[in-house]
């Protein structure tokens, strides 16, 4: 398959085969078109089976002696997401298998049971990334700004606490970006769980 044709690339239950992941995350990236999905499956480290396992065996569930060497890497959520960000994905979202089986049994969790406790009670993990959409245009790649278009940040007014985010209009006319948006995005979602309200400074920042 060529390069960057795919709007959708999964690798299910493929990655904790390989000595190489990062490798392999790369090569998914580059099937990948700017903007595509990009999925991968694997054995969850972190649940409760494998953790117990690590614990009594000192080896992940997964990947004890019979396992091996067929399974080769074993990958927490963390290593994945590293992984993901130095492809040049963004990482969108866990999800969790909610199957799990029960340690020193051949049973499985119930499915209410699973769903409230995802992360621990799932044997698998899925981590759902995106292709960064990088725009080169009207000589956009030789644009480089020492700073940041937007700031963000919380205070008190009047005792009240208060989020607040400014752009600057002399960074590509303040528009909004990807990672504006997220920073954004950011204070909107602290301030919905504080109950706070938002305010945006109008004018743009100021020397």
């Amino acid at each position: 398959m060529a390069d960057g044709v795919a709007d959708v690339v999964a690798a299910l239950e493929t990655i904790e085969h390989l000595e190489n992941p990062w490798a392999f995350v790369r090569r998914l990236r580059a099937l990948a078109k700017p903007g595509a999905w990009v999925i991968v499956t694997t054995p969850n480290q972190m649940s409760a089976l494998s953790v117990l396992t690590l614990l009594v065996k000192r080896r992940f569930s997964a990947f004890q002696d019979p396992q091996y060497p067929a399974h080769r890497t074993a990958l927490l959520e963390c290593d994945l997401e590293r992984a993901a960000r130095e492809a040049g994905l963004e990482p969108a979202e866990w999800a969790y298998s909610l199957h799990g089986r029960v340690p020193l049994t051949p049973w499985h969790y119930p499915l209410a049971l699973a769903r409230c406790f995802p992360r621990a009670l799932s044997d698998n993990l899925m981590l759902l990334a995106s292709g960064r959409l990088k725009i080169t245009d009207f000589g956009l790649a030789d644009q480089r700004y020492l700073g940041d278009g937007v700031v963000t940040g919380y205070g008190r007014i009047n005792g009240r606490l208060v989020y607040v985010y400014s752009q600057d209009f002399t960074v590509f006319g303040g528009s909004l970006s990807e990672t504006h948006a997220a920073k954004i995005c950011k204070v909107m979602d602290l301030a919905m769980k504080t109950g706070a309200p938002v305010d945006r400074g109008l004018r743009g920042l100021r020397p």
